[in-house]
């Protein structure tokens, strides 16, 4: 019946649209639609808010509660709730070893776990930290030098006209001697001589001192190792430099180029490293019982110079000086900067005290002899004669010397120098050094091979300056 019905209305329906085409062209349909609830519009998405910020909550708490017990001490509490106070501070020269503190031991067995703690220390170890090198040590180190370091102010003329130029000089006593570098005042003197040229002179100021002015004499000068010594008349009390120790100076150390003036009131100072130690061997004769060793005599710096440190001082962080700073404005510099060992300027100015110009130019291979000569007799390469031969030994072959590059090697046994036998050490000496620097001496050389046979050589040397 309910069924009859149904289809009556569809029919009925379907009869209406039909017409409703048929007359209009198209046809309306009435659509209902069910109204949401109050609690699917209201309360279901305040339930999921809420929800969703309890859930956040408990996910900060469970992270704050981690955190806390992976950063607490190593402590095992069996009851927490029983208060204890922390424990007494401890030697920390030796470590604690781990123990169980018991309070209250008298009580009953069943009161004893009420009242007991058991608290686990971690080993204490004494830690020393060392602070890192900071500017006070550099500026400690400047404070000390600077008061030591004049500046000079040179005059000179030429057929161009008068020019000036500045650079400094280190003071070395307290009665007004001081050292620079030679190329300073060179083109102030005479050739060979230490006496000023017409319109030429030096003014010197100390202690930063601008407004009094002290004309310097030159006591000596040293071509040879660019040093020069100078002297003013001074009614002061000079403070002079403090030596350190060029030998020890080592690549990579911090050192601080110092000098005066270049339009600085108080002078200029930049820092650098140790970039490069410029060793050499002079020819000599060893005795059996020494140990030869390089010789250092130049210094390579990344600290940065201008013309004014020309006579300058190289510092370590002490401020003691280990070289004298030379700079020549002809030579390519490449970023490093050359200073000369300060033994080897203090050797130098000590020496023109007593003889006032050097400027000797000695000739040198590198190569330490021994006193010993040797005989001994072998066959002749030419006519298979036996020979005798006399020989000097080489004890030592300097790195970086020309006899190094030549390949030279200690344990050679040498016989002649381009031709010319030698009858000890003390003549080869004498023979070699009557060629010049640039030369090319051929040395006649005995060498044992690998089966232990002598075997004649020819090395050609091209020998240096004594540096």
């Amino acid at each position: 019946m309910v069924k009859s019905r149904r289809s009556n209305r569809s029919d009925k329906n379907n009869e209406l649209l039909r017409n409703d085409i048929k007359n209009n062209g198209y046809y309306t349909e009435t659509i209902k639609t069910q109204k949401k609830s109050f609690v699917s519009r209201i309360i279901l998405p305040l339930f999921i808010c809420i929800l969703c910020i309890t859930l956040s909550v408990c996910a900060t708490a469970l992270t704050v509660f981690y955190v806390r017990k992976i950063n607490q001490p190593d402590t095992d509490l069996l009851f927490i709730n029983n208060p204890i106070q922390s424990p007494e501070p401890v030697n920390t020269e030796n470590p604690v070893p781990t123990e169980t503190q018991e309070v209250d031991t008298d009580t009953r067995p069943d009161e004893i776990r009420e009242n007991l703690v058991i608290t686990t220390y971690r080993d204490i170890s004494r830690v020393e930290v060392t602070p890192l090198e900071v500017d006070s040590t550099i500026s400690d180190a400047v404070q000390k030098i600077m008061p030591s370091i004049a500046y000079l102010k040179c005059m000179y003329a030429d057929e161009k006209g008068v020019h000036m130029t500045e650079a400094s000089a280190l003071i070395i006593s307290n009665d007004g001697y001081m050292i620079t570098a030679n190329s300073v005042i060179e083109p102030l003197c005479y050739d060979k001589s230490n006496e000023f040229k017409e319109n030429c002179s030096i003014s010197v100021f100390v202690d930063f001192d601008f407004n009094i002015l002290y004309s310097a004499k030159v006591i000596g000068r040293d071509k040879t190792n660019n040093v020069a010594l100078l002297k003013i008349d001074c009614d002061r009390h000079l403070q002079f430099i403090e030596y350190g120790d060029s030998d020890k100076l080592y690549l990579g150390e911090t050192v601080i180029a110092v000098a005066s003036g270049n339009n600085a009131f108080k002078g200029q100072v930049s820092a650098g490293i140790v970039t490069g130690l410029s060793y050499t061997f002079h020819d000599r004769i060893l005795s059996d019982s020494e140990t030869p060793k390089d010789i250092l005599y130049m210094i390579n710096t990344s600290a940065v110079m201008t013309s004014t440190n020309n006579g300058g001082a190289l510092v370590n962080k002490k401020g003691q000086v280990v070289a004298l700073t030379v700079f020549m404005k002809d030579e390519q510099q490449n970023g490093f900067y050359k200073a000369i060992p300060i033994y080897k300027v203090k050797e130098a100015s000590e020496n023109l005290e007593v003889k006032p110009y050097n400027e000797e130019v000695t000739p040198n291979m590198g190569i330490g002899l021994s006193a010993e000569t040797w005989n001994f007799a072998t066959t002749s390469e030419e006519d298979q004669k036996t020979i005798y031969v006399k020989v000097i030994s080489v004890s030592y072959v300097g790195y970086g010397t020309p006899a190094f590059y030549s390949g030279l090697r200690a344990g050679d046994l040498i016989e002649s120098i381009n031709g010319e036998y030698i009858s000890s050490a003390e003549n080869f000496l004498e023979l070699k050094n009557t060629y010049l620097p640039g030369d090319n001496l051929d040395l006649a050389v005995y060498r044992r091979n690998e089966a232990g046979d002598l075997k004649k050589l020819i090395i050609s040397v091209i020998q240096d300056t004594v540096k």
